[in-house]
């Protein structure tokens, strides 16, 4: 979805709701929807896409991003993470400004985010929405005056706290394997 709002799509669908099976003698079930084959339950994914869609929700629309730069103050389980490396898309609804950001890095493998910080934005009361879980979250200055940052291989979002209501979950602490990161950064 968010690649859709970065070329300007007005419309974005996810191809399976529901995991499916072509034949409903086939052994094998194809996974991939929201939610699960027998009962319609939601999965991990369902929740991710509800909350995507709460901040994302058609009002916004891709702006030249202006390269805010990263900087890795602790590389936690993305290892070789470098601020280079971050991905970013800005975003905005006219009034607020929307930045995404994550490190790509491989499915498979359990990651510890890493932390970074980036210089002040455009943002007078900057919160930072994660996707997977709901969570709004307050952010912490370092010293120097820079955002202190988680980075995850998930897209995170920053933007002013009125954008914002809480979604699925929210709270003002970041999760525990957040807050045990060495530089404390969130």
């Amino acid at each position: 979805m968010l690649t859709d709002v970065s070329a300007g799509a007005e419309v974005s669908c996810y191809f399976a709701l529901k995991e499916y099976k072509l034949n409903p003698t086939d052994k094998k079930t194809n996974v991939k929807g929201l939610l699960r084959y027998r009962r319609a339950v939601p999965k991990p994914a369902y929740f991710v896409l509800q909350n995507l869609c709460a901040v994302i929700n058609g009002r916004v629309r891709p702006v030249k991003p202006g390269g805010a730069t990263f900087t890795i103050t602790w590389a936690g389980g993305l290892f070789g993470a470098k601020g280079s490396k971050v991905h970013q898309m800005a975003l905005t609804d006219g009034r607020n400004s929307f930045l995404a950001y994550w490190v790509p890095w491989p499915a498979q493998e359990w990651t510890v985010p890493a932390t970074a910080t980036i210089e002040q934005g455009r943002w007078k009361s900057p919160v930072l929405v994660d996707l997977l879980n709901g969570g709004v979250y307050q952010i912490g200055k370092t010293p120097d005056g820079k955002y202190a940052l988680p980075i995850t291989d998930y897209p995170l979002v920053i933007t002013e706290r009125s954008s914002v209501k809480p979604l699925a979950s929210s709270a003002d602490t970041p999760p525990e394997e957040c807050r045990t990161a060495p530089e404390k950064a969130w």
